[in-house]
């Protein structure tokens, strides 16, 4: 796998090389200032924090071993690994690694709360993004007519695989029991029963999961908020939920680990989904570099926390 994503990564730079105008893109890059750094690192290390906390909320391990401290620690290191790991999810298996190793109680509640905190994420980037659909005066209705049946039905689809967890769960648990007792038999019957008490938690709390996807709102829209102003500056002439759509397309583009820390993928998706407006080519690529600059310097940011202990 580590073959075909390098290859595939090597094919898109060599696109890029090939067809992009660097010369252009610098010029471009060239017009943002230098001390709008001084606004969007400290916004992307709050959302850093806020992506703790939201974190901290899809944790059911009731004897809180992590601290605020910590959740944040380990966000900077996984935003670090992001960008040496296959897609941009890549640092939650190293998020999760760190966790297993370093908590003394309930580990399996502690690295589940990744994937459930990611779900949360997804789920809020998904509305958030048919928000920005709705609302763009730029897309055609009939497309905004096609979208929301899609997502409707999804939701539907979302909904009956809850009920039927909820219904049949409980039966799915007995089976599992009576199924041979091997070390890969108790895991899964374990991880089985513990994936449906989790959900079971959420789900006798909504409040949890409401307040978790508030602040997902907050995080995203502050990154919407950030791409929009560096659009701006490039001089790229698209409304504030032209953009938010395309960061949420992209991003969902790039959680596929095809590539490495989304390199490539993420320029060429910026590319197509930006030449519906009208962006040549240079500028989105010019849009996508600045972007992914910003996240490498947070990056860079999170590596003293790999060496600092868990608190």
């Amino acid at each position: 796998m580590w073959i075909l994503r390098v290859l595939i990564f090597s094919a898109t730079v060599l696109f890029l090389v090939r067809y992009i105008d660097f010369r252009l893109v610098f010029n471009a890059v060239r017009r943002i200032p230098v001390w709008s750094l001084l606004i969007i690192i400290p916004i992307s290390l709050f959302r850093i924090w806020l992506n703790g906390i939201r974190w901290k909320l899809c944790s059911t391990d009731s004897t809180r071993q992590l601290s605020d401290w910590d959740y944040f620690r380990y966000m900077m290191i996984s935003t670090t690994f992001n960008q040496v790991m296959p897609g941009v999810l890549g640092g939650d298996f190293v998020k999760a690694v760190y966790i297993g190793s370093e908590v003394q109680a309930n580990k399996a509640r502690n690295v589940l709360s990744v994937l459930f905190d990611r779900i949360v994420g997804f789920i809020s980037i998904i509305l958030l993004g048919l928000l920005a659909v709705g609302f763009s005066p730029l897309i055609d209705s009939r497309i905004k007519h096609k979208v929301f049946i899609f997502a409707f039905a999804g939701l539907l689809l979302f909904l009956l695989l809850v009920w039927l967890l909820r219904r049949f769960g409980g039966t799915a648990s007995r089976l599992a029991m009576g199924t041979t007792e091997n070390k890969i038999g108790r895991m899964i019957r374990h991880g089985w029963v513990l994936t449906l008490d989790i959900l079971g938690y959420f789900l006798a709390r909504p409040y949890i999961f409401i307040k978790a996807l508030l602040l997902s709102f907050v995080i995203h829209i502050s990154w919407f908020f950030i791409n929009y102003y560096l659009a701006l500056h490039l001089k790229i002439n698209v409304t504030f939920f032209d953009i938010s759509m395309i960061s949420c397309l992209v991003w969902i583009i790039t959680i596929i680990p095809i590539s490495i820390g989304g390199m490539g993928v993420r320029e060429l998706s910026y590319i197509g989904l930006l030449s519906g407006y009208g962006v040549s080519a240079e500028q989105a690529t010019a849009l996508s570099v600045t972007v992914f600059s910003t996240m490498v310097i947070v990056a860079i940011l999170g590596i003293p926390f790999i060496f600092i202990k868990k608190l």
